[in-house]
């Protein structure tokens, strides 16, 4: 999937399939990095990879508080623009099911903070780390 930070060239014109469409491939991301960093995959052979990785993660995990508070804020704003039902098995009224919804995210929010803050710390741990012999027989890495 191609990621297109706004899809028809012009700022800030998206759409909900477009949406879905980066959460899938956001998901599919890390399942990709499950695979590539189990051992004896060769997708980690040096601490730097470590490291940028780590790097990554981080900044995905910090990108997380303004998603989650935006999604946060869009429900309210669809509740507050007619949202009057809750499909069977849904939890109550629109209402608490928002409001429940929000706890959530905000607890979401909090998790994700802690997460990149453990993650920027354990970048920094692994940053100065190097391969006094390369096993590619190239550059220390």
């Amino acid at each position: 999937m191609d990621l297109h930070l706004y899809t028809d060239g012009l700022r800030g014109r998206h759409s909900d399939s477009y949406t879905r469409q980066v959460a899938a491939g956001a998901s599919e991301a890390l399942r990709v990095l499950n695979h590539a960093t189990v051992p004896g995959a060769g997708g980690v052979t040096y601490p730097a990879t470590i490291a940028d990785v780590l790097g990554s993660l981080y900044d995905a995990a910090a990108r997380h508080d303004q998603l989650l508070s935006q999604l946060a804020d869009h429900l309210s704003a669809l509740l507050v623009s007619g949202l009057r039902e809750v499909r069977a098995g849904g939890v109550g009224d629109p209402a608490t099911a928002v409001m429940a919804a929000k706890a959530e995210l905000l607890r979401a929010r909090q998790a994700a903070a802690t997460l990149a803050g453990a993650l920027r710390n354990a970048q920094t741990a692994v940053s100065a780390l190097y391969l006094l012999e390369d096993p590619d027989g190239g550059e220390d890495q």
